[in-house]
């Protein structure tokens, strides 16, 4: 589990109107474990930081898509780490990456939820 979060109680997520989106929300809640090479561990700590931060698009009568990461708090982040600014330009080169490997990998989520109702 994720430092700082807890698990997911199914009960309250449908209460909240989580429940179609359950799957979801335990995968942020509980992401697979991953090994991670030393150049990628500081843009991926960042990007798990940054997991409140996502912009959504309303889709008309359907729910709100995410259509990308809100970077404005990414150099609070930078500073905390300490880095200077060339690692900000190399990082931040990361993290669109990682941001566009995300929605991709979202989008495809959705999608499969979807056909299956």
């Amino acid at each position: 589990m994720v430092r700082g979060t807890q698990a997911v109680d199914q009960q309250a997520a449908t209460r909240l109107g989580f429940g179609k989106h359950l799957a979801l929300l335990q995968q942020i809640t509980r992401p697979k474990p991953l090994n991670v090479y030393p150049d990628n561990q500081t843009p991926l700590a960042i990007f798990r930081r940054m997991q409140t931060q996502w912009r959504y698009a309303p889709a008309g009568m359907g729910a709100a898509r995410i259509v990308g990461m809100d970077w404005s708090i990414l150099p609070r982040h930078e500073a905390a780490l300490g880095l200077d600014e060339q690692a900000r330009i190399a990082v931040f080169a990361d993290l669109e990456l990682l941001e566009l490997a995300w929605l991709e990998e979202h989008a495809q989520l959705v999608s499969e939820q979807q056909s299956r109702g």
